[in-house]
């Protein structure tokens, strides 16, 4: 570990290093109800679920009196709102760590270590100390979180970047205590908790769209499975009031599919490893979940199962049909929300081109545009 100028006795403590790990009976289909639930949601919350996520912050504790993560964790000191730059990597990494070991367990990618996000998000919170304001009791600064998006070059228009974790009455002077606030923030977060001591009006365990964000479970899939850059900031609003932001940026807000009419110039710069991140375009992200071969055999059995009704012989697909003037339909839409692509968004039922009897042969091509949309084309030959 990297020296941060604190000197202090070696510790005697267990090392043991923190970890978020999801208990039997978490999905991705369970957290993705219980996200579109709304809040609070817990009495419109599968009741297993609830008690499979009290089940998960009873499992995952990481108490830094007892335990530390790294040895020496709790010799070294640390101020939250000024962190050096090996301290800024440490708790980034450390709750990277914790984030990408939950999404592990759901079979999702991980989230990417981000300068550019980190200095977004350095830049959040010093509009939070800016505005003095307190996360604890006003939640997001959303003015504050737009402003700073902006100055990055990521044009967005609400507060679509930020997990919040708000806490008072403690105090964090070595990197042990920093590590364990940010771990019970997470936990909080993917567990739907609720400090019920601050919220007697809502019951633990009854927020989910924290976790929907950190898990990829927002129900829209083209938004969740998208590339995530990651950075984590600290402010302060009074002498025991801090605020925890985990700022997370999407591909989906870079390349331009969250408004097409204003491109951001933000760039999320290096990776854990120092290699330039590159954002994939629009086209590459669709490109790799769409399968042509896939949805023309789709498009292809929705013709013949609506022939079948009619009593009409099924149509083949040919490689190409070279007649000329047999292009009869060009259908483009957007990509699906869904995670496989159907044919439902290119085949219309009002179209009948396909019921006649004198149909031989079908070519059906598709490509991915640079918009990220999709074109459809449809040829045939007769009889």
């Amino acid at each position: 570990k990297p020296d941060n100028g604190s000197a202090s006795n070696s510790s005697s403590k267990n090392v043991h290093p923190a970890s978020i790990k999801l208990p039997s009976g978490y999905t991705r289909d369970r957290l993705a109800a219980a996200y579109m639930a709304g809040y609070p949601s817990a009495t419109n919350v599968d009741s297993d679920f609830v008690k499979v996520c009290k089940q998960g912050m009873e499992n995952n504790t990481f108490d830094s009196s007892n335990d530390i993560d790294q040895a020496g964790d709790d010799t070294i000191s640390v101020d939250p709102t000024n962190l050096t730059k090996d301290q800024q990597a440490e708790i980034s990494s450390f709750a990277l760590r914790l984030i990408n070991g939950a999404r592990a367990d759901l079979g999702l990618k991980p989230w990417i270590s981000s300068t550019g996000t980190q200095k977004l998000a350095n830049d959040i919170a010093t509009e939070y100390t800016s505005d003095q304001w307190s996360g604890y009791a006003n939640g997001h600064d959303v003015k504050g979180i737009i402003r700073a998006a902006k100055k990055n070059g990521l044009n967005i228009d609400d507060q679509y970047i930020e997990d919040l974790y708000s806490l008072c009455g403690v105090t964090i002077t070595t990197m042990s205590e920093l590590k364990k606030v940010v771990y019970q923030g997470l936990t909080m977060m993917i567990f739907g908790g609720v400090n019920a001591s601050t919220n007697p009006n809502n019951p633990q365990n009854c927020e989910w769209h924290h976790a929907g964000n950190l898990l990829g479970t927002m129900g829209n899939h083209r938004f969740d499975d998208e590339d995530f850059y990651f950075g984590i900031s600290i402010s302060k609003t009074s002498n025991k009031e801090y605020d925890i932001h985990y700022i997370n940026v999407s591909s989906y807000f870079i390349n331009g599919s969250y408004d097409q009419d204003h491109h951001s110039t933000f760039n999320p710069g290096k990776d854990q490893n120092g290699k330039d991140i590159i954002v994939p375009t629009l086209k590459e992200i669709v490109s790799k979940k769409f399968s042509i071969v896939d949805f023309r055999q789709e498009f292809l059995k929705k013709i013949n199962d609506s022939r079948e009704k009619d009593s009409l012989a099924p149509v083949v697909e040919n490689e190409k049909i070279t007649e000329p003037n047999n292009l009869i339909d060009v259908v483009e839409g957007p990509f699906s929300d869904n995670s496989k692509l159907t044919a439902d968004k290119f085949f219309l039922s009002g179209d009948n081109y396909y019921m006649n009897p004198n149909i031989k042969e079908i070519w059906i091509n598709a490509k991915v545009l640079e918009t990220g949309e999709i074109r459809c084309e449809v040829s045939v030959s007769y009889n």
